[in-house]
């Protein structure tokens, strides 16, 4: 595979794993807000703001990838893109006023508003996600596109559906979240990984069938994909340290390995996306640029974590001898 294709894909699975992250947070504080709040904004403090970050490196990244699919993009799916960017605006402004306002009752709501527009931004853009994937609810010859059917076609909503499952089953690891407090716990999140996996390979099947067969030559892509699962079932049985990374890690390369199955193709096959790259000798100023903003912005989120984690863990104050 290209070298600027792969950059732009791992620029890509990150953006989607912080988005899935923060929106089974999302979903979590809808079920009790009170009960795991703190454990919530442990989360949420050092990422959100990377998130959104990330996702305008990714658009800049994506334009200078493939600047020849940008009239197609900018044709179909301006508005649903728009409305996203609209919407994840305004929910980074609600959490920052849940921080800010000193009612216990804003607090909750201001929050909550933040986590149904995580849900509506989530939701436009898998919608264009999984438009440019089996090319529903798109006319490329007209280059038209119907909203209604992007939005409410079958294969967007069993997309959606697998994400919010993922999504939810994911953040109880990063949470740390045992209800039950025995065996029913691992469980319940065992199956709500397994019915994810079930509504997506599903949906693959019915609308998308060539992925499905791409996967079945490329097999060996799984096979990490369950290692990283179990590490991530591990640290979650066994309350380890850093099961952020773990959940992070996991998603990461299952959405990388995706990627590579239905690499070069988008639309239902129609479109080959090595017809839309970059050529040299601004292909390799792009890969340079891009490798170092992926590099700052990852230390950046890995150092407010770390700020964040020693604020939450402070270390025990030495008492000095006195001097004799």
């Amino acid at each position: 595979m290209n070298a600027l294709v792969t950059m732009n894909y791992v620029i890509f699975a990150i953006v989607v794993s912080l988005f899935i992250l923060e929106l089974g947070v999302a979903l979590v504080s809808f079920i009790d807000y009170s009960k795991y709040k703190n454990r919530i904004m442990t989360y949420i403090a050092p990422v959100w703001e990377i998130t959104g970050t990330f996702s305008v490196f990714y658009l800049v990244n994506l334009a200078a990838t493939f600047p020849g699919a940008l009239p197609v993009i900018d044709t179909l799916y301006v508005g649903p893109v728009l409305l996203a960017a609209l919407a994840l605006i305004t929910r980074d402004a609600f959490l920052g006023f849940s921080e800010l306002t000193g009612e216990n009752w804003e607090t909750k709501w201001f929050f909550r508003i933040y986590g149904v527009l995580t849900v509506v931004t989530m939701f436009l853009l898998f919608s264009v996600l999984s438009s440019s994937l089996s090319g529903a609810a798109v006319n490329l010859a007209s280059l038209a596109m119907s909203p209604v059917q992007l939005a409410l076609n079958p294969f967007n909503i069993m997309l959606f559906v697998s994400v919010l499952l993922l999504a939810l089953s994911c953040s109880v690891v990063v949470l740390g979240i045992k209800p039950w407090g025995s065996w029913l716990d691992t469980a319940a999140m065992c199956g709500l990984m397994a019915l994810s996996v079930l509504v997506l390979f599903t949906g693959l099947w019915l609308y998308v069938p060539y992925v499905i067969a791409d996967l079945a030559s490329a097999w060996y892509l799984a096979v990490p994909v369950i290692v990283l699962f179990l590490i991530m079932l591990f640290v979650y049985v066994k309350d380890g340290k850093y099961p952020q990374v773990t959940a992070l890690a996991f998603l990461i390369y299952g959405i990388f390995a995706f990627e590579l199955i239905e690499y070069p193709s988008l639309f239902g096959q129609a479109v080959n996306v090595m017809n839309y790259i970059t050529v040299p000798p601004i292909s390799t100023y792009v890969l340079v640029v891009s490798a170092l903003g992926c590099v700052f912005l990852a230390a950046a989120l890995g150092f407010f974590a770390y700020v964040r984690y020693r604020d939450e863990h402070p270390r025990p104050t030495r008492m000095r001898k006195p001097l004799s």
